[in-house]
């Protein structure tokens, strides 16, 4: 769904969580053009004769129409032109008035059984999909509704199809929303209906996961349009968030305008206002972090300025008093070319949430609740439903009962997976579960000779039942009560027990690598909480050599979390520790950061309210929810550093520049 243009010598950055191998992709393979029938394709900049070589059905009468940017100098009016070399090809050239820009990138194309939507921040020139500047862009493909079985994925290129949901299944995001969004902006851009009409009414898009987000020039009164459109529909995507929660918009751009703070709050305000809807909801705040090069970085980048031709900023823009030099972040590509990083000219915004990371305590009871709820299912005569990972092997002659609630309760072996799957661990070795007031820490039995167990003990005596969790041993006086031991293990109503034996009071104690597991279970004897981490300035050599979360232990970057230090607007700081980020959802499109792209807002004076946005632009994006697989493919390091103080954005080659 998300895709980087695939690079020659790319490789992902040392010491840093890279890309899914297959998220690179060339034109060649989205164009698939042994397949092709027809094509609509957008650009702002376009090298036609680079394009017709990668286009050869155009010579064989394939109809395409492409839109591009009439330039300067050229009439106000739209434009249509016959290419004369190429009868097939028309030539759209929409109308922008003053400065304004067809700035739109995205192609619709069609096979015989399938369409394929890609959105991109890509101009059609080989400087953009293999000069060595960064892209980002999203692409679904949707089979038609009377294809038959299999026909759609043999010509779709090795690109998934977006996958229908089940009848009856309400899809409250994507879906055909995306149909009546891509229909209503191919007219907005005076397509003729005839070229695209049939062929967007034959696709089965129930399966999307977008919506678009367009800026068309003019002044706009509704949200149809612009940051306006995007407020309205990211409002669907924003849940209210718990107290401690921090949220950045992040904002990657390659080109720079007057970035004042009123334009700011345009993004900011409509999701605090969406965040803090209603009672109750803890008061969240929005700052905006702009991911853009310094001129440092752009120096030292793989193919050096050469390679920043379309990135922007003006110099005076910049000296104003009201530009917001304090949210400049420098982007950090994810992946390298003979040991430099890569610039970018993706488009991205993306709504980010972190959380304080969960303690020992917190981590061991989202495990037992999960228990829990697994056991539930299996009560109420369903099975548990299967994990998003593979579930594990189940060592040969486990136990196959367990004492729940003072009744027996049989399972079998995939029963057994499911609950070691729930718990989040693997079965090389017992799994230790707890048992509610009686302090015991158990193992599955395994029904081998006690010479060949392979937990060491012999198979029916656990190997944490000699020691209780307070120290004493059979025999011995304990003195921890009985309602200190309930509050050493929570409130969890879970009570597994999978050992064959009845349930009995016997003692037992989380040693050596199950503490790591199930946490503290004596809170007087559990550690105390690691100190504030304080992250020392790091220089981007080092950025460079390893991670950015840098060495001091914290939560694996798979979990896409960070051991950063979290510096407020003012300074302060919100998350001293460890930190969870995710995403509430991701833009990818062709909108710079920029009121010329997604609109510069009129409020009334007396209530505040927007009256209407003046856009400038041609602009096509896509809003996708977020998640984990989205936060993977993302191609820069979040959170992104600071600049540094001596730091300067890149403002292009000025005069006096001795750069290539």
């Amino acid at each position: 769904m998300l895709y980087g243009n695939a690079l020659p010598g790319n490789k992902p950055r040392s010491g840093h969580p890279a890309m899914p191998a297959g998220n690179y992709v060339t034109l060649e393979r989205l164009l698939n053009s042994p397949e092709l029938e027809g094509a609509i394709l957008s650009s702002y900049v376009v090298e036609l004769p680079w394009l017709i070589a990668h286009l050869p059905g155009v010579q064989r009468g394939v109809p395409v129409v492409l839109i591009a940017h009439q330039g300067a100098g050229t009439p106000a009016e739209a434009t249509s032109l016959r290419c004369a070399e190429y009868p097939s090809m028309r030539i759209l050239l929409p109308a922008c008035a003053g400065r304004g820009l067809f700035h739109a990138k995205f192609m619709l194309l069609f096979y015989r059984h399938c369409i394929r939507l890609v959105v991109s921040s890509a101009n059609l020139t080989s400087q953009d999909w293999t000069g060595g500047v960064e892209q980002f862009l999203y692409t679904e493909t949707f089979p038609n509704l009377a294809a038959p079985a299999g026909a759609a994925a043999a010509g779709a290129g090795g690109f998934p199809l977006a996958v229908p949901p089940p009848p009856g299944t309400l899809c409250a995001w994507g879906g055909d929303l995306l149909r009546v969004d891509l229909a209503g902006f191919l007219r907005d851009l005076d397509i003729p209906e005839g070229v695209w009409r049939k062929r967007l009414d034959e696709a089965d898009m129930r399966g999307a996961a977008a919506r678009l987000v367009a800026s068309i020039p003019g002044t706009h009164r509704d949200n149809r349009y612009g940051v306006r459109r995007l407020a309205e529909l990211a409002a669907q995507l924003q849940p209210a968030q718990p107290p401690g929660a921090r949220v950045t918009l992040e904002c990657v751009t390659g080109s720079l305008g007057a970035l004042s703070a009123d334009f700011i709050q345009q993004f900011t305000q409509p999701t605090e206002k969406c965040l803090n809807r209603g009672e109750g909801a803890a008061r969240v705040s929005v700052r905006a972090e702009v991911l853009f090069p310094p001129r440092a970085d752009v120096e030292d980048s793989a193919f050096g300025p050469a390679a920043a031709t379309t990135i922007c900023l003006q110099r005076r823009l910049f000296q104003a008093p009201s530009f917001r030099r304090d949210v400049l972040r420098r982007y950090v590509s994810r992946r390298v070319v003979a040991g430099r990083g890569l610039l970018s000219h993706a488009k991205i915004l993306r709504l980010r949430v972190d959380l304080p990371a969960p303690g020992p305590e917190e981590a061991a009871r989202a495990r037992r609740e999960a228990t829990a709820r697994a056991v539930e299912r299996r009560l109420a005569g369903g099975d548990a439903p299967p994990p998003a990972a593979p579930r594990p092997a189940v060592p040969a002659g486990a136990g196959r009962r367990m004492f729940y609630r003072g009744r027996w309760v049989s399972m079998d072996a995939s029963d057994v997976g499911a609950l070691y799957s729930a718990l989040g661990v693997g079965v090389d070795g017992a799994i230790p579960v707890v048992r509610r007031r009686t302090n015991v820490i158990e193992s599955p039995c395994v029904s081998t000779p006690a010479s060949a167990s392979v937990f060491g003990p012999p198979a029916s005596v656990s190997p944490f039942s000699q020691i209780r969790s307070d120290g004493t041993r059979p025999g011995e006086e304990s003195s921890q009560s009985d309602e200190e031991e309930a509050d050493a293990h929570g409130d969890a109503d879970a009570v597994v027990d999978l050992t064959d034996s009845p349930p009995r009071r016997a003692p037992g104690k989380i040693v050596g690598s199950w503490q790591d597991l199930l946490g503290p279970v004596d809170r007087k004897r559990s550690a105390a909480p690691p100190a504030a981490f304080q992250p020392a300035k790091r220089s981007r050599a080092a950025l460079a050599a390893g991670p950015l979360a840098s060495s001091t232990a914290g939560p694996a970057p798979e979990a896409a979390s960070a051991s950063l230090k979290q510096a407020g607007d003012d300074g302060t700081d919100v998350h001293p520790g460890p930190v969870v980020s995710s995403s509430l959802w991701l833009y990818v499109g062709s909108h710079n950061f920029t009121q010329s792209a997604w609109g510069a807002c009129s409020t009334s004076k007396v209530t505040g309210e927007v009256l209407s946005t003046r856009i400038v632009n041609y602009e096509l994006g896509v809003l996708l929810a977020g998640g984990p697989a989205l936060d993977r493919a993302l191609p820069y390091e979040s959170p992104a550093p600071k600049y540094d103080p001596q730091d300067t954005p890149w403002f292009g080659l000025e005069a006096g520049d001795t750069s290539p």
